[in-house]
């Protein structure tokens, strides 16, 4: 199963969960990551299960779909143990928070993972033990996690790291088994340690639910002191010495020079800036005594200065509580940085040279790193405070990292000693144990043979690095060939002298059809295997295509009137009739081409295929015959386009190639843009040199979408109908609203004049009800008794469920399983006017699978149902029929604006997401040229993060939902999915209209994150008590950039599409709100 095919998983996990289960955005990038600089995806969901049979039933059901799990503490950790991938599913064990167990007779506790470090040492104060548990990494880490990690920390060196201190784990294991390890005893013999093998394993192998723990006495005395030495040397060979008298010393930690300057301004102390070791002696009154009167000596010998002992707890707690800040204290000598930290172990007699070679090559660097560490037991740690989001920095920092390990494993060291391996020390732990690695792999893949289990942690991936090439052209590629084992490309080509080059490569392939931009006979002259890799199904595009053709073919006859009933049984007759010795032109003769001739064969067509370098005897293998270009422009009915863009196609049908067509042909051309002159088809279709065009639609959508056309054109001008539109509009809707003066936000951005067109005080609080009215009506007209819907953010659908209300329909709106989660109010106030919400759980669970839904259903249902689409999106007439109903603001607003300030304004703003409330305000303008049209597009987290919802600005032009468009895609014309914080603006395509208004450059189209949405949301509620829909206050954020351009002389109008009631809780979340 697809990995991110999601509707089952999600709707069982739900199931088992409920509110325990989300897909909220805010949840999932709060569980996407660690401490760390790694960064990877967003989880797909994130489960929060409360005992182990929860997370085993979790698993199963991870493991029945095939979906990755990641396994979530506190995120302490900094080597990116818990960062997400794309389609994992993050179980968080924060709520597994139970200490089950105390006993003070053995010494021993059992606790839930989640349970953190403090909570179990504050619980066992509590109930008047003197116990403790002593593992000490610092941060308030997860049990759970500590044990994953095999943490330690600053009391290693007395009590021993996580793998001393734990007796035994409950595990859930890859398939789902509970499976308990070790005993309550302090020693066995019995069987394989199994404890041991899942300490450290980083939830690769299975996923720690609970521990059972030693604890500790606490001392009858303790004392601590810090002292200085003149150099790091002599600090670390104090320790050397130090802990070859067996003294009874608890911890001991050096914090170099740099980190002692960092910790005084950090913690407002005064301690000398010299290289320091900060001491804790810990037994009885006397031991202790007698430990740091002996540690004195010796630190007197290697030159230290004198002791400077924490003489009450208080004292002693803010000592080390400035030690576990050194890390922040680090970041605080550079701010605004960002941390990298690497660890390293070595055995304690080589741990003075180790650091002295650390030193110096840190010397060297241009960065500003300082050195601490347990050195107790021959652990140190390397801070390095870099700029944010300078790669440069980051790779210096890496390869510093990469050197540091290189010392240690040269001294029969460790390339981590605490900080685990995660992401960022695979290569090391390569280095470090070599062929073990393969026993590691072999145990790994006994354990969790799917490869479920934190996926791409500890153990690198195995397979090729894959490097992306920046531009794919020649140069570049013959710059990476020497070093390739392997090439894949989708368009671009790759040729003599690039193979030439690629002298280790094995093998090319190609991610689409055909293999005409690879120079196969060079390849194999090489011994290099060349591959096709399709990028997607055949049969889906060659359906497609025949869908197309055939729609063409059925417009053949005007007498054929069959096709207004969509009964297509009754009229495939006539339509093989008619197509019955026509002649196909197929040009390329790739996959999709060999699917759809057997297809054409069927309904009677001679097919001529143009393809040059393809063998004429395979042509004639598969029934059809080789023509040249110039022969099937003249020859053919249909022409059907399947080649690749290459430099040989680019443009091959242009002004000359349509008049050489016959002109009753027909072109269908489901290939990429750039084959065809859009402005030469435009100018054929006109001139009636070709008959016409196959739109981007499926054919069994083509029943639909001509009746629907059909009874638009007939009542747009009816003035019966019209009047019963306006009057709902004025009566039910409460149009005309105001063209709103914002007289404080205008103060507060210092410029231009800023009126709001209100669509907030509209029925039902947003514009979609304008379009809900109007098609709805229609509807009625057509004698349509059921009404469809899709619907983002919510708006639309309650618009919808509001007017079948009214108009007593049948209703059922589509909406995606993560708006559901979103816009809850929304959903809730559909069901209480008798709408059915339909979940939909395929794709990216939002509104473009809404859309998709919607269509299926309204094709197997046409003769009883509409759908009411509430965006300017789809085939041809719906952006149309949404546009000039939703034309009622910007009519509205031209006229307000000129009896109030007698002119038109400079600039008209508004939100793009499916684009209603934005060509609704903009069209009824189109004319005026001095009015600036600004779209505001939802950037997500940042256009270069790749995770917007802006395809006007980083879009290419595609084929989505029967329109050609921008939209976001992959090279391949994959969909990427739309990120945004609002969901009625999540969606990665905008329609033909905004498209042509960009193309045109009638409208600008800017990019506003959501960052800046929140703030442009609470500057419209802090300055005119107006709280905005979210989608609107992508608008708002962007006047805090525009209006101080303008001046004080110029105006600005606003679309306000909605208002924000239905965002509280997602606005409350981003920042840190709990409603």
């Amino acid at each position: 199963m697809n990995r991110h095919d999601l509707k089952h998983p999600h709707r069982e996990l739900r199931a088992l969960l409920g509110t325990r289960f989300s897909t909220d955005s805010a949840v999932r990038d709060a569980h996407a990551r660690d401490a760390s600089y790694h960064r990877g995806a967003l989880p797909d969901a994130v489960a929060f299960p409360k005992t182990n049979a929860e997370v085993s039933e979790i698993v199963k059901i991870c493991a029945k779909y095939s979906i990755p799990i990641v396994p979530y503490g506190t995120g302490t950790g900094v080597e990116g143990a818990v960062v997400a991938t794309e389609g994992t599913l993050c179980i968080a064990l924060n709520e597994m928070n139970s200490i089950l167990r105390v006993s003070q007779d053995n010494r021993d506790a059992t606790v839930q993972a989640g349970v953190t470090r403090l909570q179990l040492n504050t619980h066992l104060t509590e109930i008047g033990t003197r116990l403790h548990f002593s593992v000490d990494p610092g941060a308030d880490a997860s049990l759970g996690g500590m044990a994953a990690t095999r943490a330690s920390g600053t009391s290693a060196v007395r009590y021993g790291t996580m793998l001393d201190n734990v007796l035994g784990l409950t595990v859930v294991t890859a398939d789902g088994s509970i499976v308990r390890t070790g005993s309550r005893a302090r020693k066995s013999a019995a069987g394989y340690d199994l404890t041991r093998l899942f300490i450290g394993s980083e939830g690769t192998l299975g996923i720690i639910t609970e521990i059972t723990l030693k604890l500790t006495r606490l001392p009858e005395a303790v004392a601590s002191a810090v002292c200085a030495f003149p150099t790091v040397t002599a600090a670390v060979e104090t320790v050397i010495e130090l802990m070859g008298t067996g003294v009874n010393i608890a911890r001991i930690e050096l914090l170099d020079e740099l980190q002692m300057d960092a910790v005084n301004k950090y913690a407002g102390l005064a301690y000398e800036v010299a290289p320091t070791l900060f001491f804790e002696f810990h037994g009885s009154a006397h031991t202790v005594a007698e430990s740091s009167e002996i540690a004195g000596t010796i630190a007197a010998a290697h030159g230290s200065g004198d002791f400077r002992w924490a003489t009450d707890e208080n004292e002693r707690k803010r000592l080390w509580q400035a030690r576990y800040d050194s890390y922040y204290a680090a970041l605080n000598r550079r701010p605004g940085s960002v941390g990298y930290v690497t660890d390293v172990c070595v055995p304690i007699s080589e741990l003075a040279e180790c650091i002295a070679k650390t030193k110096a090559l840190l010397a060297e660097s241009n960065l500003v790193p300082s050195l601490l560490g347990h050195v107790g037991d021959g652990n140190f740690h390397v801070v390095f405070p870099l700029e944010a989001d300078n790669d440069d920095e980051l790779a210096e920092a890496q390869q510093l990292s990469h050197q540091i390990v290189d010392i240690a494993l040269e001294m029969e060291g460790t390339c981590t000693g605490e900080h685990g391996v995660g992401i960022g020390k695979r290569k090391a732990l390569e280095k470090e144990h070599g062929s073990a690695i393969d026993l590691m792999r072999a145990i790994k893949s006994a354990l969790d043979p799917l490869n479920l289990m934190n996926p791409g942690k500890v153990l690198a991936e195995i397979g090729a690095e894959l490097i992306a090439a920046e531009t794919g052209d020649e140069a570049e590629l013959l710059t990476l060939a020497p070093t390739m084992d392997g090439i894949l490309t989708c368009w671009k080509p790759v040729r003599a002298p690039v193979i030439a080059a690629a002298q280790k490569c094995q093998i090319i392939g190609r991610c689409g059809i055909g293999l005409d931009n690879i120079d196969v006979e060079v390849a194999t002259e090489h011994g290099i295997v060349v591959t096709n890799v399709p990028a997607y199904c055949i049969d889906e595009v060659s359906d497609h295509a025949m869908g197309l053709l055939l729609a063409c073919a059925r417009k053949i006859s005007r007498f054929d009137r069959a096709i207004k009933g969509g009964t297509w049984d009754q009229n495939i007759g006539p339509t093989m009739r008619r197509i019955r010795g026509k002649t196909l032109g197929v040009i390329g003769f790739g996959r999709i081409a060999r699917s759809i001739v057997p297809k054409a064969k069927a309904f009677g067509f001679t097919i001529n295929i143009c393809s040059p370098r393809t063998d004429p005897e395979l042509i004639q293998q598969h029934g059809a015959q080789k023509v040249s270009f110039s022969e099937l422009l003249a020859a053919s009915d249909f022409i059907t386009i399947h080649a690749p863009l290459t430099p040989e196609t680019q443009g091959m049908f242009g002004k000359p190639e349509f008049r050489a067509m016959k002109p009753t042909a027909y072109l269908i051309n489901t290939a990429r843009g750039g084959i065809v002159d859009t402005a030469a088809l435009t100018d054929a279709l006109r001139n009636a040199e070709i008959a016409g065009a196959g739109r981007y639609v499926p054919e069994t959508l083509m029943p639909a979408l001509l009746e629907l056309e059909k009874a638009y054109a007939e009542l747009k001008d009816n003035p019966d109908f019209q009047q019963e539109f306006r009057y709902y509009l004025r009566e039910y809707v409460g149009r005309p609203n105001p063209l709103y003066y914002a007289e404080h936000l205008t103060e507060a951005l210092g410029g231009a004049k800023i009126y709001l067109k209100r669509e907030d005080l509209n029925h039902t609080g947003a514009h979609k009800i304008n379009s809900a009215i109007g098609q709805i009506l229609l509807a009625r007209w057509m004698g349509k008794k059921r009404i469809i819907a899709e619907t983002g953010a919510g708006q639309h659908g309650v618009a919808t469920a509001t007017v079948a209300a009214k108009f007593g329909m049948e209703c059922e709106v589509y909406m995606g399983e993560e708006d559901i989660e979103r816009q809850a109010l929304n959903v809730f106030r559909m069901q209480l006017m008798g709408t059915k919400v339909v979940p939909v759980n395929s794709g990216s669970r939002t509104l473009k699978d809404a859309i998709n839904a919607c269509f299926r259903d309204w094709v197997t249902n046409v003769r009883t149902t509409y759908l009411l689409l509430g965006s300017v999106v789809g085939a041809h007439p719906y952006p149309m029929i949404v546009r000039d109903f939703q034309s009622v603001i910007g009519d509205e607003a031209r006229a307000q604006i000129l009896e109030q300030e007698g002119a038109l304004p400079d600039c008209v703003v508004a939100c793009v997401g499916g684009g209603s409330n934005s060509l609704g305000m903009f069209y009824p303008f189109y004319a005026d040229e001095s009015v600036r049209f600004i779209g505001v597009e939802a950037a997500g987290e940042s256009i270069r993060s790749g995770r917007h919802a802006a395809p006007l600005t980083a879009g290419s032009v595609g084929v989505f939902h029967g329109a050609k468009c921008y939209l976001l895609q992959e090279d391949d014309g994959q969909i990427t999915p739309a990120h945004s914080i609002s969901a009625g603006l999540d969606y990665p395509g905008v329609g033909p209209e905004h498209s042509y208004y960009r193309e045109t450059g009638r409208a600008e189209y800017v990019p506003i994150t959501d960052v800046e949405a929140v703030e442009g949301f609470q500057l419209l509620s802090e300055t005119e008590g107006i709280i905005p829909a979210l989608e609107s206050a992508h608008a708002i954020a962007y006047l805090r950039e525009l209006a101080p351009k303008l001046g004080k002389d110029k105006i600005i109008a606003v679309c306000l599409s909605g208002r924000g009631d239905k965002d509280a809780y997602t606005i409350a979340n981003e920042l840190g709100i709990n409603l």
